[in-house]
């Protein structure tokens, strides 16, 4: 603890900041202890992740934690975060959102000075009266109802609404007239050709059907991916399924992510016959999020290198393989609430790092090897059936 505290003290003076024990100061100076810590953008679990922090990131946050009634857990409303330049930000230009919560059991908080408080104060009303630049204030919103009108509208600042949600099959686009962006374009496989979105930043692809409807993304050919995505960043997928339209011996899988960052899934369910769900190479930053893989026929997921890459309430049945979670060197992956159903093959396959396996469940799985003891994987508090 005087260890952790002298920690603090120190980044705290960094900060030109000052320390008092007073109760009645209305913020407090919040250290991350821990890795690939949620940002929320409400004090519950499952709520919309706005970022991941990790040890030693800083935080400035109102002094009394809110309190989930749910089940009791505690959460800090952090109002200001600190940069790499020490300098703190209101959360509203750091996240564009006017509130982020983080689980208190994740972080070591002092309270600040009353000069200081007042300091933090003033920012924040400053940050209030102005005008506040979005995430989404560069983005042009574009409804699609077709394979072509989806592939015409791929590029950088888009937030692309599905409204339609039937078969966006890309492998029935006629390329006669045909209208590319920079940075999207059609790579040959052996049976036919696969959608890349290259160097591409900030865009959304989401479905925009009834409660429960997702509009689905699916290829014909056997050796091509649903999308590759190489060098890009800020890419949001949510409420799609994607797959390949019919059963049989893949090639290719569902989603790749090559040499990018900052990667959010969120409800996208993602089918066989593709040999994998995902295929990660060198991915920094990515949450997924009450999303699927289901029905692959070679593995459930291949991730290489990258860091700070998390699963959270996500289901995962009916794949089959040699190695169902390939992993090598890859720092900060987490499973927290999955659920690991009726798969066939070795659970995981971890070299060169170790992954966490938090509060799982693990049911009918047909393995000849036992899963809790699978080599590099540390498991808490999760069920094997």
């Amino acid at each position: 603890m005087c260890k952790k505290f002298a920690v603090a003290l120190f980044l705290f003076a960094a900060l030109g900041l000052t320390v008092t024990c007073t109760p009645a100061d209305a913020y407090v100076y919040l250290s991350v202890t821990g890795t690939n810590v949620n940002v929320r953008d409400e004090a519950k679990m499952g709520s919309k992740v706005l970022t991941q922090a990790n040890l030693n990131d800083t935080f400035i946050a109102e002094d009394k934690p809110v309190i989930n009634p749910a089940d009791g857990s505690e959460w800090y409303k952090i109002v200001m975060i600190v940069g790499e330049d020490n300098e703190p930000l209101p959360v509203v230009e750091r996240l564009s959102v006017a509130a982020a919560y983080i689980n208190s059991g994740f972080v070591y908080a002092m309270k600040l000075h009353e000069d200081e408080e007042k300091r933090i104060s003033g920012l924040l009303a400053g940050a209030a009266a102005g005008v506040t630049k979005t995430r989404t204030a560069n983005a042009n919103t574009i409804k699609v109802s077709n394979a072509k009108e989806f592939v015409e509208a791929l590029g950088s600042n888009r937030a692309i609404e599905m409204d339609c949600y039937g078969d966006y099959n890309l492998s029935e686009i006629s390329h006669n007239g045909l209208k590319l962006q920079e940075g999207i374009w059609w790579s040959s496989v052996f049976d036919g050709i696969e959608l890349v979105v290259s160097e591409i930043e900030n865009l959304t692809i989401s479905g925009n059907g009834p409660e429960g409807a997702r509009a689905e993304i699916i290829v014909n050919p056997r050796y091509a991916f649903v999308m590759k995505f190489e060098d890009c960043s800020n890419i949001v997928l949510e409420e799609i399924s994607a797959g390949h339209s019919e059963g049989g011996e893949c090639e290719g899988g569902v989603f790749s992510f090559t040499d990018s960052s900052q990667i959010a899934m969120n409800r996208v369910r993602m089918y066989g016959c593709g040999t994998e769900g995902l295929t990660l190479s060198n991915v920094s930053g990515m949450e997924v999020t009450d999303s699927g893989i289901y029905n692959c026929t070679d593995s459930i997921m291949t991730v290489t290198g990258g860091e700070n890459i998390s699963f959270e309430d996500c289901m995962f049945s009916d794949n089959g393989g040699y190695t169902l979670v390939n992993v090598s060197g890859t720092g900060n992956m987490s499973f927290m609430n999955c659920y690991f159903n009726d798969n066939r093959g070795q659970m995981f396959g971890v070299n060169n790092t170790t992954i966490f396996v938090l509060h799982s469940s693990f049911n009918r799985n047909n393995t000849d090897y036992p899963i809790d003891s699978s080599r590099n994987v540390k498991f808490t508090n999760s069920v094997f059936n």
